[in-house]
């Protein structure tokens, strides 16, 4: 039997194989759940469980998805404490695996797209509405999961809520915090300032919000990642932002 501690999980994520796109999220209780890793799925227990010869639980189980699509994300569901897959399943690519992390099983929710492309966008998942907020083409998506940790009967559908003031080649890089929508790397937008989707009133603010940091300087202009931190309880009210040339 294999023994996957913590450092082994994290090697696996960043080398495997481009069959597999592995997505890493915590749930309510804070366990690291890892998936799609060599197709295993784990779970990594809470931060200080995470020594050197701690080993993760192999929590693989049927209905998964292969872990094999272009853009596989991985969203929690923090109200139900399910995990939402987007992008899983390149033979099934608009559909949402959910994976329910109490009950520790796997369902495959329908979805009709219409116009959204599902191999080409960006989504946070709204912690108080539970609805997925997508920029796909030039075009801003919502989609209502509910309060769902299993799939219904029903599809669910992409609802194409408005044209976005965004230019077709823009890379979008997307945090939520405070229950807005930030927009980063947009042009025209200058380094140190984001632009801002307010999601009760649904609409995009007028003017960019600045974010001057501490010592006085300002994050790039430029494509990377960026994640939102989670609360106990609550919406998230901080993000973090990683340049693609790692230079902040």
């Amino acid at each position: 039997m294999i023994l996957h501690t913590v450092v082994s999980l994290l090697l696996l994520s960043t080398s495997a194989t481009v069959r597999a796109t592995p997505c890493v999220a915590f749930d309510i209780n804070w366990n690291l759940l890892a998936f799609g890793l060599n197709g295993k799925d784990f779970n990594a227990g809470t931060q200080d469980t995470w020594t050197g010869s701690g080993n993760a639980v192999d929590i693989t189980s049927s209905g998964r998805p292969p872990f094999d699509g272009a853009n596989t994300t991985c969203y929690l569901s923090q109200y139900s404490n399910a995990i939402y897959v987007l992008n899983g399943d390149s033979q099934s690519p608009s559909s949402i695996y959910i994976y329910d992390a109490t009950a520790k099983s796997w369902t495959t929710q329908a979805v009709t797209t219409g116009s959204f492309n599902p191999a080409s966008f960006d989504a946070i998942l709204d912690h108080d509405t539970n609805v997925f907020y997508a920029l796909s083409s030039t075009n801003l998506f919502s989609l209502d999961m509910g309060a769902l940790k299993a799939a219904n009967s029903t599809p669910l559908s992409w609802v194409d809520d408005e044209q976005a003031p965004y230019p077709s080649g823009y890379q979008p890089v997307m945090a939520i915090a405070q229950n807005h929508v930030h927009f980063l790397n947009v042009p025209g937008v200058p380094a140190g300032s984001a632009d801002i989707f307010v999601i009760h009133y649904s609409y995009f603010q007028p003017q960019p919000q600045a974010y001057p940091l501490p010592d006085g300087s300002a994050f790039p202009a430029s494509y990377g990642q960026a994640t939102s931190f989670f609360q106990d309880s609550g919406v998230q009210q901080e993000f973090a932002f990683i340049p693609q040339d790692s230079s902040a």
